[in-house]
């Protein structure tokens, strides 16, 4: 492999790790970051309570995840199709790679109104990775 392609194969790499964090920054998110607005309300002294936001994960539960999390399953089986096809050549690599990337696509747009913005920058560093991803020629 020649510098220019080691050199991109450096930068896959990163952005394949870029989206990794950013599918565990998702992850993290659903269990610490109120999404849902607290309520307030005031007693007849004039004094104001406030009631804390909540999570997506104490609103809509556990299995929340299995949707918050796809970005961080999905970046590491990509990961894991772009080593093959950058360190052994396998052009079966590449295309597991886009076929991941095109289903996480699909995910952010059908939830485009709720949870699918904010998978999309996931989606867009793996398709940047895989689309300079070098595929290693036989020796």
């Amino acid at each position: 492999m020649d510098a220019d392609a080691a050199a991109l194969g450096r930068r896959a790499f990163w952005l394949t790790i870029a989206a990794l964090a950013w599918g565990a920054g998702l992850v993290v998110a659903a269990f610490v970051i109120p999404v849902y607005s607290g309520e307030t309300a005031s007693a007849p002294s004039g004094v104001v309570h406030g009631l804390p936001g909540q999570t997506l994960v104490q609103v809509n539960g556990p299995h929340v995840l299995f949707v918050i999390g796809a970005p961080l399953v999905i970046a590491a089986l990509v990961w894991g199709a772009l080593h093959e096809k950058c360190s052994r050549g396998r052009a079966a690599g590449g295309y597991l790679a886009w076929t991941l990337i095109a289903i996480l696509f699909a995910g952010c747009v059908l939830g485009i109104l709720s949870v699918g913005v904010f998978m999309a920058p996931a989606a867009v560093l793996l398709a940047c990775a895989a689309a300079i991803t070098p595929r290693r020629l036989s020796v």
